[in-house]
C-alpha cells in the first residue's frame, strides 16, 4: 500500500504583533480528512537534530491528539500555538492515510523549524592592545541579548553602530566585520554566537588650527582641550568646544565669525575657530 500524504498550503499568521510565515497545511479538499480518526501525532524537526524533550513540550501544545478526530481548525490552532511559544520559525502539517477507504485513520505530523536565538556576543579587537573600550561598545549593542531572536538585520545594524562609535573617536579607517557561529555548548543547533571583529586602525590626532576674531588669543590658546598632537574625539569637541566653555577661557568681543570647520586628513584633524564659537 502506498501512503497518500497531503501537505497544508502556507499562509501568514500575525502573532504577538510579529508577522510570521507559517507553512500550514489546509488541503483543497479538507472533507477528505475532516472527522477521521487520528492514529498518531508526532512533532519532527527540520534543519536541526532530534530533541525528545523539546518535541514532547511542543506536542503538549497541540490540539490534535492520537485517538481523537482530525479537524482542520484544530490543526490551524495547533500551529498558532506553536508560533505563540516563540520557539518556532516555521512549521507545516503533513497528513498520511494509515489505511484504505474514505474513513481510514490518518497520521498527523507537525514538521517545524526551531527558532534560532542569540547565545552571546564576542568582540575581537585587532590588535588587542588598541585603546578601544569593549564595555562602551557593548553598551551600544541592541537586540542582541542572549535568548533574543536571531536577526541578521539587527546584527548588521549593530555593526554600523560600532562603526559610528569608532568614527566619533577619531578612528576614520576602522573596519567592523561580523560572523555567526553555532554555540559549541548547544546540542539543539538553535543557538548562535555573534562575533564582531573590530580593526580600529590609526586614531586621528589634532593637526593645526587657528583662532581668529579674538583679542586674547595668547590667553585662550593654552586653555584649549584639543591641542596639536592630541587624540581627536567628537565627544571632546561636542562637550567642550575646544575647552572654551564654562569659563575655561576668557571671553572676547568680536562682531565676525563663521563657526567651526574641521578637515580630516590621513591621521590629523585641522580646524579653524572664530570668536562666535567661543562665546556660545
Amino acid at each position: 500500500m502506498t501512503d497518500n500524504i497531503r501537505v497544508i498550503p502556507s499562509r501568514l499568521l500575525a502573532i504577538a504583533g510579529i508577522l510570521l510565515c507559517a507553512y500550514v497545511s489546509i488541503p483543497a479538499q479538507v472533507g477528505d480528512y475532516e472527522g477521521r480518526p487520528v492514529a498518531a501525532v508526532e512533532v519532527t524537526f527540520e534543519g536541526s537534530p532530534p530533541d525528545p524533550t523539546a518535541q514532547a513540550e511542543f506536542q503538549s501544545l497541540l490540539k490534535i491528539v492520537a485517538g481523537g478526530e482530525y479537524s482542520a481548525v484544530k490543526a490551524h490552532q495547533s500551529l498558532q500555538d506553536l508560533f505563540a511559544s516563540g520557539r518556532i520559525a516555521s512549521g507545516r502539517v503533513e497528513i498520511t492515510e494509515a489505511g484504505t477507504g474514505r474513513n481510514a485513520p490518518v497520521r498527523v505530523r507537525f514538521v517545524v523549524q526551531r527558532q534560532i536565538v542569540i547565545a552571546g556576543v564576542s568582540l575581537t579587537i585587532i590588535p588587542p592592545t588598541a585603546p578601544v573600550a569593549k564595555d562602551e561598545i557593548r553598551a551600544r549593542l541592541n537586540l542582541l541579548e542572549p535568548g533574543r531572536r536571531f536577526s541578521l538585520q539587527a546584527i548588521e545594524r549593530n555593526a554600523d553602530e560600532i562603526q559610528a562609535y569608532l568614527r566619533d573617536r577619531g578612528y576614520y579607517k576602522a573596519t567592523v566585520e561580523h560572523a555567526e557561529e553555532p554555540d559549541p555548548t548547544d546540542s539543539s543547533g538553535t543557538r548562535r554566537r555573534v562575533i564582531y571583529t573590530i580593526t580600529p586602525g590609526e586614531q586621528a590626532h589634532v593637526g593645526t588650527f587657528a583662532i581668529t576674531g579674538l583679542d586674547l588669543v595668547s590667553a585662550v590658546k593654552p586653555a584649549l582641550k584639543l591641542q596639536p598632537g592630541a587624540p581627536f574625539t567628537r565627544d571632546l569637541l561636542k562637550h567642550r568646544r575646544f575647552g572654551a566653555r564654562r569659563g575655561r577661557a576668557p571671553r572676547a568681543q568680536s562682531a565676525s565669525g563663521t563657526g567651526l570647520f574641521l578637515f580630516r586628513g590621513n591621521s590629523a584633524v585641522h580646524g579653524h575657530a572664530t570668536n562666535d564659537e567661543h562665546c556660545r
